[in-house]
């Protein structure tokens, strides 16, 4: 299978250490559209990302993500669909609420649709695919030790939310642990070389200062694993930059730098 970005609104559950009395930051209250030019081992395309609130409460927001080849053809879409709360009534977060994922495989068509189960504290997943192996239902519980939970795609956004982004700007440093939701789980894996063969993943999601260019400079960091990816934020905390080197992967404007 082609390695295809899968940056799908991959569920992120993100658990904060050390953030429960931080004061929140609010995330954006109107839509943003960027387009991307996505390098990785199998070619180059374009990625249009779409995020923001989706209601007039605007305590529900959205990631829409396309990837499309240099033809217009989509290889690869997602939403993921969340909601403003708070952890114990002291820290905002965004708790994920569904998800649906598609890509194709040398044209065959492969989807994930995922929902949240609150009462039974478990994730619901629905596959779908010309393969037997990845075709019906599961129920997957959340990991005992997770309190934060975000769409990997929607990772920028959730951590937005906690405040975690600009306490840590402020303060020259920062950590904040988390459980990410592989939204394209099991699909995903097949893709990336590395990657945890699970729909919860733990990680870390670290501040590693300013570049010359002024730019914000964030790694996840992917427990159990050898996979770190880094964001580029400017000063309007809009991605300008992603980078993935243990799959070749690279997202951004044409000048941007690792």
């Amino acid at each position: 299978m082609k390695t295809l970005l899968k940056i799908k609104y991959i569920c992120i559950f993100l658990l904060i250490q050390g953030c429960a009395s931080q004061k929140s930051q609010p995330i954006a209250s109107s839509v943003s559209k960027q387009n991307f030019q996505l390098k990785d081992k199998s070619g180059v395309f374009r990625l249009e990302n779409e995020s923001g609130p989706v209601s007039k409460s605007k305590s529900v927001f959205a990631v829409k993500r396309v990837i499309k080849d240099d033809e217009n053809k989509i290889l690869e879409q997602s939403v993921v669909i969340s909601k403003l709360g708070s952890l114990k009534g002291k820290l905002s977060v965004l708790r994920p609420e569904k998800s649906q994922y598609t890509v194709w495989f040398d044209g065959k068509e492969y989807s994930t649709i995922s929902q949240i189960n609150t009462k039974n504290k478990s994730l619901g997943l629905n596959f779908n695919s010309p393969e037997e192996q990845w075709k019906g239902q599961k129920n997957i519980p959340f990991p005992k030790n997770g309190q934060i939970y975000c769409y990997f795609s929607q990772l920028i956004e959730c951590v937005m939310a906690t405040g975690f982004v600009h306490k840590a700007i402020d303060n020259g440093n920062g950590e904040m642990s988390l459980h990410i939701i592989w939204e394209g789980y099991p699909y995903i894996q097949q893709q990336y070389i590395g990657l945890p063969d699970e729909v919860f993943s733990k990680a870390s999601f670290n501040f590693d200062g300013e570049n010359e260019r002024g730019l914000r400079r964030f790694s996840l960091n992917i427990k159990n694993s050898n996979q770190i990816i880094f964001y580029q934020l400017n000063k309007n905390d809009e991605i300008k930059g992603i980078f993935w080197p243990a799959q070749g992967l690279s997202i951004g404007d044409k000048g941007s730098q690792e």
